[in-house]
């Protein structure tokens, strides 16, 4: 017969052999190749407000949306969610910090400037600095190569949505 510390223990043990067991079956983080390439699609939406200075007018942004991976190697997600701040002006082109989280949480810390082209200003060329990030994108570095149609709704003053037409990047840790 058992008695109640034997009956303690082996109720210890059979939990320890089962959390070790759900630890080692559990899947692991992915983790990032050390270098790559990347291609994509990038959609953003939000608004800008255009503020007047004495040599012309500045456009202050808040967007966000969808960055899809459309090739990679291994490592990076196939999806993040962005939320991005900049400033644009026709003059000088314009800055912007995005965050990119992926379905895990972790995060890219994104650092975009660019110039403004094409007429009324809708078109943008950018270059983007990947500057390190969180969880398993942590020690990550890269940079990418951006252009964007952004359109201003005629229908809700302030309104913008840019969709990319060339999105291609590396990656590496160093």
């Amino acid at each position: 017969m058992l008695t109640q510390t034997h009956h303690h223990r082996l109720l210890t043990a059979g939990l320890v052999l089962a959390l070790v067991s759900l630890a080692m079956a559990a899947p692991s983080r992915a983790q990032v190749a050390a270098e790559g390439t990347f291609e994509g699609n990038w959609d953003l939406s939000g608004y800008a407000e255009t503020v007047a200075m004495d040599d012309g007018e500045i456009s202050v942004m808040k967007l966000e949306g969808p960055v899809r991976i459309t090739s990679a190697a291994s490592g990076l997600a196939r999806e993040f969610d962005s939320v991005c701040a900049g400033v644009s002006d026709k003059k000088t082109g314009g800055i912007g910090r995005c965050v990119w989280t992926d379905g895990d949480g972790d995060t890219l810390l994104v650092e975009l400037s660019g110039s403004i082209i094409g007429p009324a200003g809708t078109s943008r060329e950018a270059l983007g600095v990947v500057a390190g990030g969180t969880g398993k994108y942590a020690d990550i570095k890269g940079s990418f190569d951006v252009d964007w149609l952004f359109i201003e709704s005629v229908l809700e003053p302030g309104k913008v949505m840019g969709r990319d037409t060339k999105f291609t990047g590396a990656w590496w840790t160093p």
